[in-house]
């Protein structure tokens, strides 16, 4: 008896172990080895003919097939707390896992408290990529605690560092009085230091800034000098 497995489907990178059986007095497999037992790492058809101890000779074939394993392209980490997964080979559909949760159809993944994660693609065959780490630090948001609109090209404008991890945020500026001097979005030039046209006093000034991310506000106040 030689106990080759039917016709078989891996995935790439695992090894099939094909044996051709016991107690027999030779063997020789069509890729040119003579042992018992042939390592197959690539798709084909396998043969191998037997012959015992007294004289008789057999023979048995299987297919194998290797399929590509997923391989992830990009981890998109722009939005802070955020990935996004792009991959390709394999076979789509492919299912996304974050560590050893469940997998999930969705390659966009969310709310990631900080730390160190790994990702991994699974295609439809059931096939893996080789898992990716990303890592999540501490809000990366910087917030100046004064400026100096005086127009000699340094520090001239009140930004916010980081800001561009969150696309939907919006900034408010304040007097102490709580009205309303300036209003800028991720992506918008930050504060001049001017109100109507005019520029203010130096002061401090206060400021809210809104992530629009699982509620973050972040509020506080700065100084304006000239």
């Amino acid at each position: 008896h030689i106990p080759l497995p039917a016709d078989t489907t891996l995935c790439a990178g695992t090894v099939l172990l094909l044996d051709g059986g016991d107690a027999m007095k030779s063997y020789q497999w069509d890729s040119g080895s003579n042992q018992r037992f042939l390592q197959v790492y690539t798709s084909g058809h396998y043969f191998v003919k037997v012959t015992n101890w007294s004289g008789c000779s057999n023979g048995a074939a299987c297919d194998v097939i290797f399929n590509p394993n997923p391989i992830i392209d990009r981890l998109d980490t722009t939005s802070y707390a955020q990935v996004f997964i792009t991959a390709s080979n394999g076979t789509a559909p492919y299912s996304y896992q974050l560590n050893s949760n469940r997998a999930q159809a969705n390659p966009l993944f969310t709310g990631l408290t900080p730390g160190n994660y790994m990702i991994k693609v699974i295609d439809s065959k059931h096939c893996e990529s080789e898992p990716d780490p990303i890592s999540v630090g501490l809000l990366p948001i910087e917030i100046p605690n004064f400026f100096t609109p005086n127009n000699d090209g340094v520090n001239d404008t009140w930004e916010i560092n980081g800001l561009q991890h969150f696309p939907e945020a919006v900034v408010w500026i304040f007097d102490r009085n709580g009205r309303v001097l300036y209003q800028f979005k991720s992506g918008e030039k930050g504060w001049n230091g001017a109100y109507g046209n005019l520029p203010v006093v130096s002061d401090d000034y206060w400021y809210k800034i809104d992530l629009k991310y699982m509620a973050i506000v972040l509020n506080g106040h700065f100084t304006l000098k000239r």
